[in-house]
């Protein structure tokens, strides 16, 4: 998981993590990313999408709105 520009982009290993934990029911996406540093390091507020491996791109939405909704809460 990396941040380009204003892009969260995920990587094939981000992918089968963020399915594994929603599928295993062990944390939310949102905790899971604060798990991961990743709410704490990004200035979400600046962040304008995410960039996912074409192929689960079924999760963009997911993650973008996940990433959205805290982003809101915070700020």
């Amino acid at each position: 998981m990396e941040r380009i520009n204003n892009v969260l982009k995920l990587d094939y290993l981000d992918v089968h993590n963020i399915r594994h934990t929603l599928k295993a029911g062990e944390m939310n996406l949102v905790q899971f990313f604060e798990v991961q540093e990743i709410i704490h390091v990004l200035s979400l507020q600046a962040l304008t999408g995410v960039e996912l491996p074409e192929e689960h791109s079924d999760l963009k939405e997911i993650v973008w709105d996940t990433l959205k909704d805290y982003k809101g809460k915070q700020y």
